[in-house]
């Protein structure tokens, strides 16, 4: 995947292991408030047709989804209110999770979730 490549990456994905969501088969964006419902039923219609996705919801996205505070959404950004793509499935992600964090070792990793679903701490590093 060239470098500049727009990816997804779960360090716990829908298995538990890490996953990838790369190379969008489409994506949905909505950059402005009167964009969000086709986009929402775009994700709707994609989600029943079996495909997967991945992608973001920006803070204010927040904002349409009550009556009380439409109309202080803040003024477009740089970032879209959402965009996801469309996925046919994830891929296998520890190779570019492990890429991931030798290009940033500062970034730290969310806690594991143990079987009985209680959080706990991640005690060996990540190889692959």
């Amino acid at each position: 995947m060239p470098p500049d490549t727009a990816f997804v990456l779960f360090d716990h994905g829908p298995t538990g292991d890490p996953a990838l969501f790369a190379t969008p088969k489409s994506v949905i964006r909505a950059d402005t408030a009167a964009q969000v419902p086709a986009a929402l039923e775009a994700i709707q219609a994609a989600h029943a047709q079996g495909d997967w996705l991945a992608g973001l919801a920006s803070y204010e996205l927040g904002y349409l989804f009550s009556s009380k505070l439409t109309d202080l959404l803040p003024e477009q950004g740089d970032t879209p209110l959402l965009e996801f793509g469309v996925f046919d499935s994830p891929m296998p992600g520890a190779a570019k999770l492990v890429e991931a964090l030798q290009q940033a070792p500062e970034v730290t990793l969310s806690p594991r979730r143990s079987p009985s679903g209680r959080w706990r701490p991640i005690k060996t590093p990540l190889t692959s």
